[in-house]
């Protein structure tokens, strides 16, 4: 019985991760950048945000 119990724990949280990795997905599928750690298309999007004044800071 416990066996099941644990198959069940796990199949629930590969579940859980798969819905929420689909979720990101397409809540980022307009962003360019989504995955990329530092490329350059990266770097002149945060500049241009900086620049307009987004994330907090001032021209």
């Amino acid at each position: 019985m416990w066996q099941i119990v644990v198959v069940g724990i796990v199949l629930t949280g590969a579940v859980g991760y798969a819905a929420r990795r689909v979720y990101i997905s397409f809540k980022k599928a307009n962003d360019p950048c989504y995955g990329c750690t530092g490329c350059a298309l990266k770097d002149i999007k945060d500049k241009k945000n900086c620049e307009k004044g987004h994330y907090g800071h001032k021209k």
